[in-house]
This record gives structure tokens, C-alpha cells and sequence, in this order.
């Protein structure tokens, strides 16, 4: 008659999910990452990792990272971004998640390759949990 699905186990094997992957330059008084800086900025890079209704998840970026936080920093290569305006500094996304209301987003500025986004889920898994 009717069959049910198998319900599935939760274990470590599971698909990660992916990054939406899209940078966008968010108004830095919309985050509290690099709120702090000597030299105030007007807008800092944010990848969007997931969309919600009413706002984006993002991860903050920065184009400095020292090697005492290497582990909170992903390192994005110039292959791994396709940016509006071709950027000639590095990329390094910090590991702690922000959320940013839809309205405050601010303009794309950038894409993410398939590959970083997979290699950016894992990243985020392993330091996050």
C-alpha cells in the first residue's frame, strides 16, 4: 500500500551544506566584526552563507589575518573570487557567523568558485563544529 521513506541516521557522513557564496559590501556599522578599528571603515566585505526571510548570515572578511589567528582565518586566493572590481589584496573570512538584516546588506561585489564554497563548509564545520 504506502511506503515510507527511511528515515535517515544523523552521523558526520552527512552532506555539508553548501555556502551561497555571494560577498557583498555590508555597511560596517551593520557588524561588530572590525568595529573596533583605529581607522573607521564605511563598508567591509561579508560572505553570505545562508538567507533567511528578514536577513543574510555572513561571515565578515578582512584583507589582513595574522598568524596568531590562523585557524579563525580562511584564506581566499584570487582564483577562488571573482570580484566586480578586480581586487588586488587577499581575502581572509573570519570563522565567528554575523547577522545582517536584508535591508542592510549592501551592493554584490563578488562570487565565490564552487570549490572555495565546498572547502569554505568544511572549514566552517571543522572550526565550528
Amino acid at each position: 500500500m504506502f511506503r515510507h521513506k527511511p528515515h535517515l541516521k544523523a552521523s558526520a557522513s552527512l552532506p555539508l551544506e553548501p555556502v551561497d557564496g555571494f560577498f557583498f559590501a555590508t555597511p560596517q556599522q551593520s557588524m561588530t566584526f572590525g568595529a573596533n578599528r583605529a581607522v573607521p571603515v564605511s563598508h567591509r566585505p561579508a560572505l553570505s552563507v545562508k538567507r533567511r526571510d528578514w536577513a543574510v548570515v555572513v561571515l565578515p572578511a578582512t584583507s589582513t589575518a595574522t598568524s596568531d589567528d590562523s585557524g579563525q582565518f580562511f584564506a581566499l586566493s584570487k582564483e577562488d573570487v571573482r570580484w566586480v572590481k578586480p581586487e588586488s589584496r587577499a581575502t581572509f573570512l573570519f570563522c565567528r557567523y554575523e547577522t545582517v538584516a536584508l535591508t542592510a546588506i549592501g551592493e554584490k561585489i563578488g562570487v565565490v568558485s564552487q570549490d572555495a564554497r565546498m572547502n569554505i563548509a568544511r572549514w566552517l564545520h571543522r572550526v565550528n563544529g
